[in-house]
């Protein structure tokens, strides 16, 4: 076991679970979380690529302005859906 200190709080890590890999679903030829596809899935056929270029644009000003390429999949899918449309 690893442990990893973070404040005052220590943290144990199984190394068999930094070992696991995880199978993700393929779109487009790159491998896509469930949550991606759970939310993806979620909209018509016809808003699916606007949802794909949202997260894709918000993916990299998120890693611009956090140094991470955190996105909330189901925010995005509700806005897609509540009219979200590109301006170019």
């Amino acid at each position: 076991m690893a442990s990893i200190a973070s404040g005052t709080v220590e943290k144990t890590i199984d190394p068999d679970f930094l070992q696991m890999q995880v199978q993700l679903p393929m779109i487009d030829g790159q491998k896509k979380t469930p949550k991606f596809v759970e939310a993806r899935e979620s909209l018509p056929e016809q808003l699916r690529s606007v949802y794909d270029q949202l997260v894709e644009e918000y993916s990299f000003y998120a890693l611009k302005h956090h140094g991470r390429r955190w996105v909330s999949y189901a925010i995005i899918a509700e806005l897609v859906r509540d009219g979200w449309r590109p301006t170019r």
